[in-house]
């Protein structure tokens, strides 16, 4: 009658979902469950009592599939503890399967007397991802050629609707010309050509947003990325003849971005901020830290805030609240900070509005790495740099 104990270990060895081969010193194989028969696509009885280069080196061809007999080598010859690899092996009729092997040991003391493999069968789940990566691979070739359609659509319409647009304003202002200051027609003919104009920007935007291209990446030093996203401050502040209160905390370091670009999607957040503050004077905040190993850039303001209305639509393209915004500025920054690999949100505080860009690491470069560990341990919006201008 067989012992108890055994008849437990052939048990466990029969139920394992994981093949186990059990390899003694001298290369025979000790032990086998049926598992790894499966696995291996051999008969149960070839298993037990061969040795194993005879059985595996003479059913492979080492160009094309070694990977079993090289787990083994590394296992048996080398010792390598705890070993995990994935391979291909080749069945007898010539189908390649994938494995995970996983390697331990059968001691007595310090005396190793086994070497025991695992395997797994992974073909059908690396068939599978295989299967997903393909279709995922199709469905972002959908969506580019849909994107790139609707691009060279919106180009076309802003085409078509510019070359009336300059006749609508040229003779408009032809008219304007001809006329004095109290005919009853100058004020209809300056209402066209003021929504010509606004037409004529709308018309721009979606032009500039079908035309956005791929980041171009360089180094760009922070304080001259400030310093022309302060003077556009300025400016529009000069424009609407109000004054503006720029506060800055910024690391020395360099935005690793498109410079043309990331400072077209700042200053969409600098107008932003404009078009929500009604004060005389606009406090405009631009705090840039690494944080949890990501680069986040702040622009606050001191404004009424989106209303929670408007809050959700905020980046859809052509959706204002203003009566003569183009619902542009928003959506180009998003999609502009997208093409750097980041997210760019959208919430109101206490004082105002917050956006938020978030990008990865790489965005920041340091000059080395101890500047970086004093930055990242500064409080938030503390950090070296500080400026403090009003305009």
């Amino acid at each position: 009658m067989p012992r108890p104990d055994k008849l437990v270990i052939d048990n466990i060895m029969e139920s394992l979902p994981v093949g186990i081969l059990v390899i003694q010193p001298d290369g025979i194989i000790a032990a086998a469950n049926p598992m790894a028969a499966e696995i291996l696509d051999l008969p149960d009885q070839l298993l037990v009592g061969v040795p194993w280069r005879e059985l595996f080196l003479e059913n492979e061809k080492a160009e094309e599939a070694s990977g079993l007999v090289d787990a083994i080598l590394e296992a048996v010859q080398r010792e390598a503890i705890g070993l995990r690899k994935s391979i291909t092996h080749q069945h007898p009729d010539g189908r390649t399967a994938h494995l995970l092997v996983t390697t331990s040991y059968i001691k007595d003391g310090d005396r190793i007397v086994a070497v025991v493999l695992l395997l797994e069968d992974e073909t059908e789940r690396l068939e599978m991802l295989q299967r997903e990566n393909l279709h995922l691979r199709e469905i972002h070739q959908l969506q580019d050629e849909r994107v790139k359609g609707l691009n060279k659509l919106a180009l076309s319409v802003a085409h078509q609707i510019r070359n009336p647009l300059m006749t609508i304003g040229g003779f408009s202002t032809m008219l304007l010309r001809e006329l004095d200051d109290n005919s009853p027609h100058t004020y209809h003919l300056k209402t066209i050509l003021k929504e010509a104009h606004r037409l004529e920007n709308v018309v721009d935007s979606v032009r500039d947003f079908a035309r956005l291209r791929p980041a171009r990446r360089s180094r760009v030093p922070s304080c001259i990325l400030l310093a022309e996203l302060e003077q556009h401050a300025s400016q529009r502040a000069e424009q609407e003849n109000r004054t503006v209160e720029w506060i800055t905390a910024c690391p020395i370091v360099d935005f690793f971005v498109d410079h043309e670009m990331f400072l077209k999607a700042m200053q969409a957040l600098v107008d932003n901020a404009f078009d929500f503050t009604e004060c005389p004077t606009v406090e405009l905040r631009v705090m840039a830290a690494s944080e949890d190993d990501a680069c986040v850039i702040t622009v606050c303001d001191n404004g009424m805030g989106v209303s929670q209305e408007h809050l959700p639509y905020a980046f859809d393209p052509f959706y204002s609240s203003k009566p003569n915004g183009t619902g542009m500025g928003l959506p180009t920054a998003r999609r502009i900070i997208a093409e750097h690999g980041g997210t760019l949100t959208l919430h109101n505080t206490e004082s105002g509005a917050e956006a938020m860009v978030t990008m990865g690491p790489e965005a920041l470069i340091f000059s080395d790495s101890t500047e970086k560990r004093e930055i990242s341990a500064a409080p938030k919006n503390l950090l070296n740099g500080q400026e403090h201008n009003t305009l």
